[in-house]
Order: structure tokens, then C-alpha cells, then sequence
């Protein structure tokens, strides 16, 4: 009998205990920032991950022996050039949160908004990018076999692979970035919904 007692007594403290507006907005405050170590980090290993990818499509160039490796290398290089100040812009928009002016709800969902709108950037820049690299291999490829950029023998059968290529990349890109940002804007997303219903 004294254990029921004593659980009502302590689940009557529980249900009265109240927080501020201050405290629930430095509570989520906390957890916006945790979620955006996360961010960060994912997005440390995206740029990381697209050194070593093109890295190593570079080393590849060269160890086949491709006529066009150095064009191959400045299109790779360029298109990291490319990434990285995507990267960079998207590091200082996601970061750049001011919950004094503009309140901590506010501040998660531009975070949140910003954060997938650039993903759909990068789901589609970068297999539109890979097939136009696989387009201009091809055409260079075949400019040294039959010494004209396009040939029947190019635009039948081998152009046919450009959309393989753009769904293969496609695919590609959503798992990864399903997988390393994820999570973070579900969690987000979460605590959003619970800063909403308090």
C-alpha cells in the first residue's frame, strides 16, 4: 500500500514540474547544436569520401594509360573545386544560427530547410555532372578512334549508357546522403515536432 502511495505521490511532483519558455528554448537550444556536431561531422566525411573517390578515378586514369588522362585529372579536379565551395557554402549557411534574434524554432527550421535543399542540389548536380564526364569520355574516345567527336557508332550504342550512368549515380548519392544526413534531419525534425507541442 505505501508503494502505491508513494508512486502517486511522485508522479503528482512529475506532472507538476514546469519548465520556462527560457528553459525549454536553452533545452533545444542544446539539442539544435548537438545535431549540427552531427551535421558537421557527416559533412566532414561527404568531402573526405569525394577526395578519395576522385583521388582515386585520377590514379586510375593514369594506371590504365587513357590518352586523356590530364583532361580526365581537370575534370575530376574541377568538379572537386566545384563541390568544395558547395561545401563550404552549405557548412556556412547550415552553421550561421542566431537563436537570440530569431528564436530557437525558428532557427531549427531554416536549418532544416537549408539542409535539404541542398541535399536536392547535390542529388542532382552530381550524377548530371558524372554523366556529362562520362558523355565527354565517350566523345573523346571516340574522337581518337574514328577521328570525329560523334559517329553512329557512338550515338547508337554507346550514348545509351549516359542514363545507366545518371540513374547509377543517382542511386549512389541518395544512399549516401540518406545515410550520413539522415538521421540528423530526422532527429531534427523530432525535436522540432516536440518543441511544437510544448
Amino acid at each position: 500500500m505505501e508503494l502505491d502511495e508513494l508512486r502517486k505521490s511522485w508522479k503528482a511532483q512529475t506532472d507538476e514540474a514546469k519548465y520556462s519558455k527560457r528553459e525549454i528554448n536553452e533545452i533545444f537550444e542544446v539539442k539544435t547544436k548537438r545535431s549540427l556536431k552531427v551535421l558537421n561531422r557527416s559533412m566532414l566525411f561527404d568531402a573526405l569520401l569525394m577526395i578519395v573517390t576522385i583521388v582515386a578515378f585520377i590514379s586510375y586514369s593514369f594506371l590504365m594509360g587513357l590518352k586523356d588522362r590530364l583532361w580526365i585529372s581537370a575534370e575530376l579536379i574541377t568538379m572537386a573545386l566545384v563541390l568544395t565551395l558547395h561545401y563550404k557554402i552549405k557548412y556556412n549557411l547550415i552553421n550561421q544560427l542566431d537563436f537570440e534574434a530569431n528564436g530557437v524554432k525558428s532557427a531549427m527550421t531554416k536549418t532544416i530547410r537549408k539542409l535539404k535543399k541542398y541535399i536536392k542540389i547535390y542529388e542532382t548536380a552530381i550524377p548530371c555532372i558524372s554523366t556529362l564526364l562520362f558523355i565527354t569520355y565517350l566523345a573523346r574516345v571516340n574522337f581518337y578512334e574514328h577521328g570525329t567527336y560523334f559517329s553512329s557508332a557512338l550515338i547508337t550504342y554507346k550514348l545509351a549508357f549516359a542514363p545507366l550512368c545518371y540513374l547509377a549515380t543517382w542511386l549512389i548519392v541518395k544512399f549516401l546522403a540518406k545515410w550520413m544526413y539522415g538521421k540528423s534531419i530526422l532527429k531534427m525534425e523530432s525535436d522540432l515536432k516536440k518543441l511544437d507541442n510544448l
